[in-house]
């Protein structure tokens, strides 16, 4: 990434509150459990992992309880697949999208 385009996003984060930023990420991990909401969801859905993510297995795991979800995991990427990987993660969307028309 370029060193301007990082320090603009560095700069972006910085302005969340740290308090507000460990409130987040302690209710993301350790909140409600969601397994059954993914259960009913009824609309086609596209989860994109990365591979080498702490959350795949959970991110996989989800994508089994959506009913006909499409799980795509993005190699040489980080939490923000769309931005590591923008041409990949746009192939996928796009593919998704394209799987819905038919």
């Amino acid at each position: 990434m370029p060193a301007q385009k990082l320090e603009y996003r560095v700069d972006t984060a910085l302005r969340t509150p740290v308090s507000t930023g460990v409130a987040m990420l302690v209710a993301d991990m350790y909140g409600v459990d969601r397994s059954g909401a993914l259960k009913k969801f009824d609309r086609p859905t596209l989860i994109v992992a990365a591979s080498g993510s702490d959350e795949l297995a959970a991110q996989k795991a989800a994508a089994a309880q959506v009913p006909g979800a499409t799980l795509e995991v993005v190699t040489d990427a980080g939490h923000g697949v769309f931005v590591d990987q923008p041409e990949a993660f746009n192939a996928a969307l796009r593919k998704f999208v394209e799987g819905l028309r038919r």
